[in-house]
């Protein structure tokens, strides 16, 4: 698909499967990690990561380019992430908290009457006990809550896990998650991780970051 912008044309395309995208993606990708490493445990900013990369994998200036602005991106939106967790911790607390009051409040009430004329069923004397239970189980899970939120305002790093959390926890049971030995699994870990990449052209010559960018002739359709 074409889009026309006065003088400028943007060409998106799906490019069919061929065998060298799975060593270019396992590159990229692995050069990618090596750049959000960067910028996160040496504070590098893009231009000097731009500089690493062409320096230590001898690649064109527009794949490093191309690399650290994703590095960057990544490690924008993992910020935001943390963030938004951040809140939605701050507002489950809150909310567990204001609950657990109401319920306390309730279960005194019961309690004061019960001193007086005691529980007159079974079955009253059952629901309180019962409703204690949850008491403690709400009380348990803020602690919880609270703990894990303390530990994300105090880790600086940003985790994240390139191929998924999930498969790389499956190497842990590998029977459970269809897979008879490790090295199947490592296969499909490699796939993952290396499966995505951004190819983007450049319209100086030489192209660059895989892809090159031809003007477009009169007789082109």
């Amino acid at each position: 698909m074409a889009k026309s912008h006065g003088s400028l044309t943007g060409i998106e395309a799906k490019i069919e499967y061929h065998p060298v995208f799975e060593e270019l993606g396992e590159l990229y990708e692995s050069w990618k990690r090596s750049a959000v490493n960067w910028m996160q445990t040496e504070k590098l900013s893009e231009s000097e990561v731009e500089k690493r990369l062409m320096k230590l994998f001898n690649i064109q200036w527009a794949w490093a380019d191309s690399i650290a602005t994703e590095a960057r991106t990544c490690l924008n939106q993992l910020k935001t992430a943390k963030n938004n967790n951040i809140t939605k911790l701050e507002l489950q607390i809150q909310a567990k908290t204001t609950a657990a009051k109401k319920l306390i409040t309730k279960l005194e009430k019961t309690l004061k009457l019960a001193t007086k004329k005691g529980f007159p069923h079974l079955q009253a004397r059952n629901k309180f006990f019962h409703q204690l239970l949850g008491l403690k189980s709400k009380i348990q899970k803020i602690a919880s809550l609270k703990r894990k939120l303390k530990k994300l305002k105090n880790t600086e790093r940003l985790h994240i896990c390139f191929g998924s959390q999930k498969l790389f926890n499956a190497q842990h049971n590998l029977a459970e998650n269809g897979y008879k030995t490790k090295e199947e699994w490592s296969v499909d870990w490699s796939k993952k991780r290396s499966g995505r990449f951004l190819c983007v052209g450049k319209s100086q010559p030489g192209g660059g970051t895989m892809l090159k960018v031809f003007p477009l002739s009169k007789n082109s359709v």
